[in-house]
């Protein structure tokens, strides 16, 4: 939502540095009251202001004020009962400054080893401070400056140079004792965690600024300088406070002061997100399941949610509120190593994604059905929840449970939980049905084997199949197509297609198939599908099915993908330029404009991930995709000034120094990348293929025997050393290799396309 300001000045909203604990910047807008203006941009003329016309005894109607954050104790004033049920809450106490009364931890002199690592706790809840091991490998000081989070565990954080604060990986467990709890533990307790394992509290994925703050804060604003890797990070609140959710209150804190005289100024009462609906459900006693009425398909609430929700990425600090999550951020689609093939919760994904796989969520449910976002609690515990739309008298009896009564709780079959940073239970929001016989065909987990411990999952499947002869739970699931496309069957990209185009599945699973067909070779009538998925009203839909161009040839590909470049969605705009770059400087001059804008938000997007790794990397990938290989080449090299050990920057380096036509430069660069790397499959495979070109194909094949003996696993890494046999002229071995990992990935269609010469 946006305004403007009319002839107000800018001195009306005024905004104030206020420096806290520590070097963070606090940014508290105050409103200044408004006075009553006459025309804009002149004084009044006394004789106009001393008649008796109507025009001079009604001041002009009064202008609105600029958006802009006030405060959670702005709201208090008119919504008390939600400001005390905030009070004391998760998102209340997602962040705070470190405090007696707030630490949670044993600083008397604790300590912690976690493989040989050790880290000492001390000073007490009044001073509290760490020893723990640097990013030089020396046990430092470290006072602590803010709490993390408050149950089941709590972090904590310490301030680094250049505005750098890092979360600590050894947390406190805040359950009671009887339940395991008040104790020290590492969040990774499976492998050490030294200064040079990627999960070091020191290193970048433990970065409070990049990582944590905008999840964790209101208003948050990163502000991250590349030239010196500096951070000014800001906030407006230190915590999830009001306005994180329901945007910025100074244009509704202003119509609240004078509701009349505004209301012709405002629409909706000033608000800039309303989350709430004037809807309800009405329960149909024939089925026991409510509907709602009316129906809304666009939901506000798990997009504003999943902001925080999501496994995602930002793209920019200009949050959006009420907009389409991918307006602002990038999130995860079900895939390998995240998600089980059938949906399930693998990874730490969060809950967005799963909610939107449900039928819940196609139903027109929203987080508040069943959640108190001012509590962050349930509304009503246990089965109670449920029961605000699924009528116990049928879903509560043993007919349905096929349990004893109260034996078993709503959530235990319909809800698997998993633990997370070792103590954190997090339930999948799927919602689904148990289905004991997708893991006989998946591999995914089930509820039944859950609770069952000493049964397995064909004793499950067999028994459900009993429950309902009618093969009801046995039903065609997209999970099947996810795992044939993750195990390399031949049918997985046809089975993705299916699932995309079928209007029965939700827009998450139809995108998360079409995003699944990335770097895969497919026929026709898949093209079609992805090429309907482009106009599909769903954004999250057309932004999979530009993914899923990735391996289409450039002329259709571009074709196909130029509309998109000025769809309403920023995320979908951001990936159409990534598909169009190959014709930059090509395209008519409507199509260009619309590409320019489209190629600034990428680059604006990466320039913002520049403090990662992934944000030079895809910065530097687009420039060499437009043609423009010494912009490329610059910025690859700055990307390795942050990241001198980055294999992916050295790798793309290369590729870019082979299009600029610096082939000896680029067989340099990795050449001394493989000794930087020598377990780098990634170099092995670059450094074998750049031996080839350079017409060095003995060298190249003992480059490729390596790379196998890296990735055994890898069937393109066998199929290249076959090639590479072929070349030297080894047949016999080549021909007896490939008969070999035909018996080893007999589904894989790179293997099956493998045609030696000589056979």
């Amino acid at each position: 939502m946006s305004s403007s300001r009319g002839c107000l000045s800018e001195g009306v909203i005024a905004t104030l540095q206020v420096r806290s604990e520590g070097t963070f910047v606090i940014r508290i807008a105050l409103l200044i009251a408004l006075l009553a203006l006459g025309a804009c941009g002149q004084a009044p003329d006394d004789a106009a202001a001393r008649s008796d016309t109507p025009a001079a005894t009604h001041a002009a109607a009064p202008e609105p004020v600029a958006l802009a954050f006030v405060g959670s104790k702005s709201c208090r004033e008119c919504h008390a009962e939600a400001y005390e049920a905030w009070v004391g809450s998760h998102h209340e106490q997602a962040m705070q400054v470190a405090s007696p009364e707030l630490v949670l931890g044993n600083f008397d002199d604790a300590s912690h080893d976690h493989y040989g690592d050790a880290t000492g706790f001390r000073g007490g809840a009044a001073a509290p401070q760490l020893d723990a091991t640097s990013e030089t490998g020396e046990t430092t000081a470290y006072p602590v400056t803010h709490t993390f989070g408050v149950e089941p565990l709590q972090q904590y954080l310490a301030a680094f140079p250049n505005g750098h604060y890092q979360v600590t990986t050894v947390a406190w467990d805040t359950r009671p004792e009887a339940d395991g709890g008040q104790r020290w533990f590492h969040i990774y307790p499976d492998e050490p965690v030294g200064p040079d394992h990627p999960f070091h509290w020191t290193g970048e994925l433990q970065n409070w600024n990049s990582q944590c703050a905008e999840c964790h804060s209101t208003g948050l604003e990163k502000n991250h300088a590349f030239q010196d890797d500096s951070y000014s990070t800001t906030w407006t609140e230190i915590s999830v406070a009001c306005e994180a959710c329901h945007g910025r209150g100074s244009q509704h804190v202003d119509w609240a002061r004078d509701p009349e005289a505004l209301a012709s100024v405002y629409g909706d009462a000033g608000l800039e997100l309303r989350l709430g609906a004037d809807r309800a459900w009405i329960p149909n006693p024939e089925t026991g399941i409510a509907r709602r009425e009316p129906v809304l398909p666009a939901q506000v609430q798990p997009e504003a949610c999943g902001r925080c929700h999501a496994r995602r990425g930002g793209t920019t600090d200009d949050y959006r509120f009420g907009e389409p999550l991918l307006e602002t951020h990038r999130p995860a689609f079900i895939e390998a190593g995240l998600y089980h093939p059938d949906g399930q919760i693998l990874d730490e994904v969060y809950v967005y994604g799963s909610f939107l796989q449900s039928k819940m969520y196609d139903a027109g449910v929203t987080c508040t059905d069943c959640h108190d976002p001012h509590t962050a609690r349930l509304k009503v515990e246990g089965d109670a929840v449920c029961a605000q739309c699924h009528l116990p008298t049928k879903f509560a009896a043993a007919e349905h449970t096929k349990h004893p009564e109260a034996s078993v709780a709503c959530v235990d079959c319909h809800m698997a939980e998993e633990l997370y940073m070792v103590v954190d239970g997090r339930r999948d929001h799927s919602f689904r049905v148990p289905r004991p016989d997708l893991s006989l065909t998946t591999g995914s987990p089930n509820a039944c084997t859950g609770c069952h411990e000493g049964q397995d999952d064909s004793w499950a499947a067999e028994t459900v199949a009993t429950w309902y002869p009618d093969g009801r739970q046995t039903e065609p699931h997209y999970g099947l197509a996810f795992a044939a496309a993750w195990s390399g069957d031949p049918v997985g990209p046809a089975a993705l297609g299916a699932v995309a185009a079928d209007p029965a599945q939700t827009d998450f699973v139809r995108a998360s198939a079409l995003f699944g067909l990335r770097g895969m070779r497919y026929g026709t009538d898949v093209f079609q599908i992805v090429e309907v998925s482009l106009r599909d009203d769903s954004a999250l839909v057309r932004y999979g099915a530009l993914q899923a161009l990735e391996t289409v040839p450039p002329n259709p590909a571009v074709n196909m993908a130029l509309p998109l470049l000025a769809d309403d969605v920023r995320g979908v705009r951001i990936a159409a330029a990534r598909i169009v770059a190959p014709v930059d400087g090509q395209l008519p001059p409507t199509e260009q404009r619309r590409f320019d804008r489209a190629a600034a938000e990428l680059m604006a997007a990466e320039r913002f991930n520049f403090d990662r790794e992934a944000g030079h990397l895809n910065f530097a990938n687009f420039m060499l995709a437009r043609g423009q290989g010494d912009r490329a080449d610059a910025a690859y090299r700055r990307g390795l000034e942050r990241y001198p050990e980055s294999v992916a920057l050295k790798v793309n380096l290369a590729d870019a120094l082979r299009a600029l036509d610096r082939d000896p430069e680029a067989l340099v660069l990795l050449e001394e990348a493989r000794g930087d790397h020598p377990e780098a499959g990634a170099v092995r495979e670059s450094l074998a293929l750049a031996y080839i070109r350079a017409e060095r194909p003995r060298e190249a094949v003992t480059e490729l025997r390596r790379l196998v003996e890296l990735q055994p696993e890898s069937a393109r890494s066998w199929v290249l050393l076959v090639l590479g046999l072929e070349q030297i002229g080894e047949i016999d071995e080549a021909s007896g290799l490939l008969q070999e990992i035909r018996g080893r990935f007999p589904a894989d269609p790179m293997v099956l396309s493998v045609r030696l010469g000589a056979g």
